[in-house]
């Protein structure tokens, strides 16, 4: 057995849990202890051999059921390369992931491509998990890439997918750092509403719970009573969710759910404003630590003493070191940089990708996260802005870059500009401004992207410009376009609001 394989046998050893017949996963359809996942997890590594070669390439896919966690953990052990995705990518987004990670399989859903231009052999796996076998070729020329790492593909800039690799060694570190500063412990129960696809979900949920012994609680509930019901079913002692939920779940309250309530509830993947807090906090009587961290570098900070109206994402985890580094020209009192030195840290992005970027953020001096930000007296991080000008949807980051890509290749498009507009819900949603020949229709667009984007990253309003404003450099220039918006009344975007 390679080396890469015995770093993913290590992570194969969470499996081996408390003694006993402790609970691992609890779902909608019963409850796994930690020895029938194990054996599951060995009869799908046999079921695995049939269809994907000893150190394959394997792109995973699918939503957060128990079969995907059986399947992810038989691949690590295994061997394989894997990469993890989003369940809801397009059939093109997902062939551009194949490309990037060598892949010669998908695994996912029996319906989840059938938007694909070429016929795949397709067998299925497990439950409601079938292998699609990808064309061959398609990867050829592609920089093959390490083992024994795992890989996080988000949105990357220019309409390509970013590959994070993630050392199996860094995820154990993780795994076992969140489950001794958070209190994972056998008979505690980690209730996680979000995709295991998501660096968010895998490591505070799935992963750390695994390391600490214990139980993990899959389910998504969407509105105010479906997470009354949850919390009444399951009681967890720790909620793992993103802001959008939180502001979901605060439409309704917790009465009823007497002692039901969890002690710890945990927001990540974007910011959480001061309004979602104290509104949770009011219905529910709980309210959200603001957790910092990021696919490159796994969980950085928390405020596990949290109140309502605070700003701060608390102090960094053990063994994670954030300077704040500023500018040489700055004003004494400018907020700098934040820098992160962490042994969670990915190794970098699938084809050296930071190597083409025009700032690497793996320097030698820790992951530029591209966050400005302050140090508080008490050792607490407050985040007060960003370099970059990514999008978060519920949590989702989207890369405008890839929008407009998507837009360009619309009939009759000449130019375009997309941004991020705040809604009234502290979300943000995706607006394009095109510049469209006559008969180019809103719909003619929004259809265009529904075969190359997300539902996420879709544009939920399509705006027509006579020209995009642009200054001396070429650079968009946002306020005008936003501003256009406003004058219009229609910067509240759509009613529609997916998680």
């Amino acid at each position: 057995m390679s080396g890469s394989s015995n770093e993913g046998e290590s992570l194969i050893s969470l499996l081996d849990g408390p003694p006993g017949g402790a609970p691992a996963i609890m779902h909608e359809g019963g409850t796994i202890t930690y020895s029938a996942l194990r054996g599951l997890v060995c009869e799908a590594r046999e079921r695995l051999r049939a269809e994907v070669e000893a150190g394959a390439g394997v792109c995973v896919a699918a939503p957060a059921v128990p079969d995907l966690v059986v399947c992810l953990l038989a691949l690590v052990a295994s061997g394989a390369r894997v990469s993890l995705a989003h369940h809801a990518m397009s059939w093109a987004e997902l062939e551009r992931v194949a490309t990037e990670a060598r892949a010669s399989s998908i695994i996912g859903g029996h319906r989840a491509w059938e938007d694909s231009a070429v016929p795949l052999r397709t067998a299925r796996l497990m439950g409601d998990l079938w292998v699609h076998s990808v064309p061959a070729g398609l990867g050829d020329g592609c920089e093959e890439v390490d083992g024994g790492a795992l890989r996080l593909f988000t949105s990357g800039t220019d309409g390509r997918p970013k590959g994070v690799i993630r050392s199996y060694r860094s995820l154990m570190d993780e795994a076992r750092g969140v489950s001794r500063h958070l209190g994972y412990a056998p008979g505690v129960r980690v209730l996680c509403a979000t995709p295991l696809c998501h660096a968010y979900g895998l490591g505070m949920g799935l992963l750390g719970a695994l390391a600490g012994g214990a139980t993990l609680v899959i389910a998504g509930p969407k509105t105010a009573g479906q997470l009354r019901d949850c919390l009444g079913r399951y009681r967890p002692q720790v909620l793992i969710a993103v802001p959008v939920q939180y502001d979901l779940w605060s439409q309704g309250d917790g009465r009823g759910v007497g002692d039901g309530l969890p002690s710890l509830c945990i927001s990540s993947g974007a910011p959480l404003s001061e309004a979602v807090a104290q509104a949770f906090h009011e219905k529910w009587g709980r309210c959200p630590a603001q957790q910092y961290g990021m696919s490159e570098t796994g969980p950085i900070s928390i405020d596990l003493e949290t109140a309502p109206g605070s700003a701060s994402v608390g102090k960094p985890y053990p063994d994670v070191t954030v300077r704040v580094e500023v500018p040489e020209t700055a004003e004494a009192r400018e907020d700098g940089e934040l820098v992160v030195s962490s042994p969670f840290l990915a190794s970098g992005y699938v084809g050296g990708l930071e190597h083409r970027l025009s700032r690497n953020p793996f320097s030698g001096r820790g992951f530029l996260t591209g966050d400005l930000g302050r140090t508080l007296a008490d050792g607490r991080l407050v985040i007060t802005g960003r370099l970059g000008r990514r999008i978060n949807v519920h949590g989702n980051k989207v890369d405008p870059c890839e929008v407009e890509a998507a837009i360009a290749k619309c009939t009759g498009v000449f130019d375009v500009a997309v941004l991020g507009v705040g809604d009234a819900h502290h979300d943000q949603w995706v607006a394009a401004f095109v510049v469209a020949a006559a008969p180019t229709r809103e719909i003619d667009i929004l259809s265009s992207c529904q075969g190359a984007l997300a539902p996420y990253k879709r544009p939920r309003r399509v705006i027509r410009v006579d020209a995009i404003p642009r200054n001396a450099m070429g650079k968009v220039i946002a306020s005008d376009l936003l501003a256009l918006l406003h004058r219009e009344g229609r910067a509240d975007g759509a009613a529609r609001r997916d998680v």
